[in-house]
């Protein structure tokens, strides 16, 4: 079998184990986008028979439509009071040895540093936002060997960099686990993280040209 078929092959397996994983979940999907609908204080809204979200209309010209949305005004107080809890890290050397103390103090620098870099209050405070609405919410840590200073240049003439810890907020609508019965993480064998992407996104990310279609994603 040739390098192409492997990775055509490889990729068939995982598009088709996601949209399996998709359809598993699809009931999720909606009670998110119920809730999320309900918190913008569009009430008249329910779920039809084909699992999509389906505004229910007037049954009489006179029927009144106002809405006194409760949900809302709960969800700005507990926004307000979790956002501001500030969690922090505090670096408490092993022993009173003083090369111990100083990487303490050391390694609490570099933790002050990197939270400031990624921004991780204001990520944390987006984070309360998904977990509100949805109930849920995902970090990613992850190293991204693009980022970081140039520490050398690979024989094409490519600059290869020394790369940087990479940290971001993922709404549940982009995880997709291999079981919708797992409690947490650890009970899952595998994890799908999947996000919807532009062609132009793609070229710039990947150096690939890719033909664009419209997806049914939220």
């Amino acid at each position: 079998m040739k390098n192409n078929q492997i990775k055509e092959k490889i990729a068939k397996e995982v598009i088709d184990d996601f949209k399996n994983r998709a359809e598993a979940r699809k009931s999720f999907d909606t009670i998110w986008q119920i809730n999320m609908n309900f918190l913008m204080g569009n009430q008249y809204c329910n779920i039809g028979y084909g699992g999509q979200i389906e505004e229910a209309d007037r049954q009489f010209f006179w029927q009144e439509r106002e809405v006194y949305n409760h949900i809302a005004p709960i969800y700005d107080i507990r926004y307000a009071k979790l956002s501001r809890i500030k969690p922090d890290i505090n670096v408490i050397p092993a022993t009173s040895d003083e090369r111990d103390k100083q990487s303490a103090k050391a390694s609490k620098k570099i933790y002050k540093s990197l939270k400031n870099k990624l921004e991780i209050e204001n990520k944390i405070t987006q984070a309360i936002k998904w977990s509100e609405v949805c109930g849920t919410v995902f970090y990613k840590v992850s190293w991204n060997n693009n980022l970081g200073q140039t520490v050398a240049v690979d024989k094409d003439g490519n600059k290869v960099k020394s790369g940087e810890v990479e940290f971001s907020v993922v709404s549940p609508f982009e995880i997709y686990p291999d079981s919708q019965t797992c409690e947490s993480l650890r009970d899952c064998q595998s994890l799908l993280h999947a996000k919807a992407y532009t062609t132009e996104q793609i070229k710039s990310m990947y150096g690939v040209e890719v033909k664009g279609e419209k997806i049914n994603t939220f």
